[in-house]
């Protein structure tokens, strides 16, 4: 609802005059064509479409001069355009309405319907994708700050709108653009790497590596490589790591040592090849006695196991094993890399006994953070 007609300038000023120190003027607000947050927005339309010549002010909000002026004289469709792919815009209406609700149907190219928020409003309700305001709004009318939103990104958004009361103001604030890919996988990665002192205890951290033939399958002992190899990376100079092998012996390959030399360690895990029969247990038994001699209070004390094989091969003697360290606090995880579906349970029983978890590695994928989430819960 536009207040005055265009004889009655000298008191839309006053109005404008008056309202400017109680309201929220936008003085950065955009109308198209623009340029948002590096994103250029162009528009295009059909039907009453116009732009309204001074500032405008409803509902404490007041919109810039030359904004969007939105059915005047009856319906219209307003398509914005952006130059990249965005989540979220913010926009302006001002002198919606009065008498009657002026309504702002939107949607965009996708097949779901955007979401709508309200910043700030008056007199205005929302019903789907739908902008209802200005019914009960003073002679100035209704309005608000609004955020049109969706989680797939968009490149067009599209107002539509019967128009009427003498029309209403638009104008935008803000937009979030989509992160392009690998700005987002950046940012991801940034996430998982960090394993900051402040936030997480230090770890004695203990890997009983399976080398057994079986490993040499499907690049089964690649996937296990690459993942010690990535909680490696995070690891810090307060951190304590050791490596036990098996296949027809164990044998510590890694005694327990601050990670100040992790060119030293990296050479010892690419030096992994599979070869032999299985002996679990054992390789079990020793590195429980590596954790419990390198024991550190006040930190996390884990030992995780990375097979590809069947509990129910080892004897039983390690369930105990794990029962009675986890009694001293030295956690029981278990990275399963290709593990049938039959192992599964055996290995999610065994890590929930040693109060662990069960980390799946299927693919390479999983080699770059699945263990590093893992490790970074418990510290």
């Amino acid at each position: 609802m536009i207040n005055q007609p265009f004889s009655s300038l000298w008191i839309k000023t006053i109005t404008v005059i008056v309202f400017y120190f109680h309201s929220a003027f936008h003085i950065y607000s955009q109308i198209p064509p623009c340029v948002l947050n590096e994103v250029e927005v162009t528009a295009k339309f059909e039907g009453s479409v116009s732009s309204y010549y001074s500032a405008y002010t409803s509902c404490e909000i007041t919109s810039p001069s030359n904004a969007v002026w939105l059915g005047s004289n009856g319906k219209f469709t307003y398509t914005l355009q952006f130059s990249k792919e965005i989540l979220e815009l913010s926009l302006i209406l001002t002198a919606t309405g009065f008498p009657k609700d002026e309504d702002f149907e939107f949607t965009n190219e996708n097949a779901e319907l955007p979401v709508i928020s309200i910043v700030q409003s008056c007199d205005t309700k929302i019903i789907a994708n739908k902008i209802l305001s200005g019914a009960n709004s003073t002679s100035e009318g209704g309005g608000g700050i609004f955020k049109i939103s969706s989680e797939k990104a968009f490149k067009t958004l599209t107002i539509k709108g019967n128009g009427g009361e003498n029309g209403s103001i638009l104008a935008l604030e803000s937009l979030v653009e989509k992160p392009n890919a690998e700005e987002q996988r950046l940012k991801e990665l940034k996430v998982l790497l960090d394993f900051n002192s402040v936030e997480y205890k230090p770890v004695n951290l203990v890997f009983v590596l399976d080398v057994s033939n079986s490993m040499a399958q499907s690049d089964k002992i690649n996937l296990l490589k690459s993942s010690v190899s990535s909680v490696l990376s995070i690891l810090r100079l307060e951190d304590k790591i050791s490596m036990v092998t098996y296949a027809a012996e164990a044998n510590v390959i890694l005694p327990s040592t601050n990670c100040v030399d992790k060119e030293n360690i990296e050479k010892k895990v690419k030096e992994l090849k599979a070869n032999g029969s299985t002996s679990g247990t054992s390789g079990i038994k020793i590195a429980y006695k590596i954790a419990e001699k390198n024991y550190l209070s006040n930190a996390t004390n884990l030992l995780i196991v990375v097979t590809d094989g069947a509990f129910s091969n080892y004897s039983g003697n390690y369930l105990k094993l794990i029962k009675k360290y986890q009694k001293r606090k030295i956690q029981f995880s278990v990275v399963g890399i290709k593990n049938a579906t039959k192992d599964e349970a055996n290995m999610r029983e065994a890590a929930h006994l040693g109060n662990g978890v069960f980390i799946p590695i299927t693919k390479n994928i999983d080699c770059q953070k699945n263990l590093i989430l893992a490790v970074k819960k418990f510290a």
